[in-house]
């Protein structure tokens, strides 16, 4: 357990040692793996005063969350809960989720974001998954804050130049991110 002025950090779990590979093994296992047969871990970290990440924001955080499995296919499972002020807005109750499996050769994961932020209904939902042996797809199934609209899809077969999709952004009233930004701007964006 780690603590400071307003946060703690506390970890727990165990570990299962990896059998050990004769030197004469055609494929012996890399990385975390060569090391590690499967992993058990918890965490939790509270911020009593969201000011010590950074001065424009006030309020609390609280995070729980699981590492689990095998090191070739890990499952994580965290949960954030915040209330959120930023440069004095309304604060706001924050949830997120965020469930990943197959980590790290198959990874898959999926978001969802939703509360209050700055006086208004914040709802975020995306996904990410493979495609193929090589590829990855992703998806941002909903965003919605205020005037403010994204969706879309991604997808890259084997590098970043072979990737191809389309994202949707729409803010009716740019001003709406005035309180957050610290700046009053005008507009919108199509």
């Amino acid at each position: 357990k780690l603590a400071g002025n307003k946060w703690t950090l506390s970890a727990s779990g165990n570990a299962e040692r990896a059998a050990a590979v004769p030197p004469s093994a055609d494929r012996a296992p890399a990385g975390l793996a060569a090391v590690l047969e499967s992993l058990d871990a918890r965490f939790t970290l509270d911020l009593a005063d969201l000011g010590i990440v950074a001065s424009s924001l006030a309020g609390t955080l609280q995070a729980s969350g699981r590492l689990s499995g095998p090191v070739t296919a890990l499952a994580s499972d965290a949960t954030l809960k915040s209330t959120l002020s930023v440069r004095g807005s309304p604060p706001g109750a924050m949830t997120a989720e965020l469930h990943a499996r197959g980590l790290p050769n198959a990874p898959s994961a999926s978001i969802a974001v939703n509360g209050v932020l700055d006086g208004s209904p914040l709802d975020l939902a995306a996904t990410l998954g493979r495609a193929g042996r090589k590829g990855l797809h992703a998806k941002i199934e909903r965003g919605a804050w205020k005037s403010a609209k994204l969706d879309g899809e991604w997808s890259m077969e084997s590098t970043f130049a072979d990737s191809h999709g389309q994202i949707r952004v729409n803010v009716g009233e740019l001003g709406d991110f005035d309180h957050l930004l610290g700046l009053d701007i005008h507009g919108k964006l199509e």
